[in-house]
Formats: C-alpha cells, structure tokens, sequence
C-alpha cells in the first residue's frame, strides 16, 4: 500500500516510509478494530504498539519488534543481501540485533538460514559497530 519505491532512497526518505508504515498501520488496525466491536482501551493498546510507543520499556513492544526481526531474518534476509553492499548490510544486521531480547537473539541463531547468511550475521556480531 505504501511502496519503499514511493520515497527518497536516502536514509531520511527511508525513515520517513517507515514512520509512514507505522501511521498507516496504526490507523488501519484502529478500524479494523472498530468495526468488529473492540473497547477503546484495546484499540489504544494496539495502536501504541504499532507505532512503537514506549519501545525499550514495555515488554509487550520488545516481543513485537522481536517477531519483526525474526521474520527479517528468516524471509528477507537473502534479498536484503543480494541488493544491499555488504559493508552497510553489515551495519543494518548490527542494529537489526540491538533491538532485539536475548531470547530473540537465541532464536535467530537458530533460524534455517544458508551458510552464507550465517557468515554475515557472525561478521556483524564480532565487528565493531561504529554506526
């Protein structure tokens, strides 16, 4: 609904689509809600997590953005690399891995990924993050 495409293919226009999504998804999930009958208290609920609010702190927020990551890694991972230059995907991985819990971490060592995707992610973990 909201193509990457449609944005600068800068940094700011990156994170502008993202805030973008967040909105979108926020509203679209309020709707949703509305109309088959949820209290405002819920509908509240699901739009601070979907826009990230209170991330860090709410542990309900940490297993969203977990799940996010994990799906990352598990579906996306192979084309993220072949269009992304290896230096900056390491740097994406890197922050990709500080957002996640520990138990997120455990999970994503675990993912079915090839050999070539587990080499990438070891580099990330034990080079310096300097972003």
């Amino acid at each position: 609904m909201i193509p990457r495409a449609s944005y600068e293919m800068t940094r700011s226009g990156y994170l502008h689509w993202r805030n973008d999504l967040k909105q979108f998804h926020a509203t679209k999930s309020a709707e949703i809600l509305r109309e088959v009958g949820y209290e405002e208290a819920i509908i509240g609920r699901v739009r601070d997590l979907n826009l990230k609010k209170q991330f860090g702190h709410d542990p309900d927020c940490q297993v969203l953005e977990d799940a996010l990551c994990l799906v990352t890694l598990q579906y996306q991972l192979s084309d993220l690399i072949a269009k992304t230059d290896p230096a900056k995907m390491i740097g994406i991985l890197q922050k990709t891995w500080k957002k996640m819990s520990k138990t997120a971490h455990d999970y994503a060592l675990a993912l079915p990924l090839s050999n070539d995707e587990k080499r990438l992610i070891e580099r990330a973990l034990t080079e310096s993050d300097d972003a």
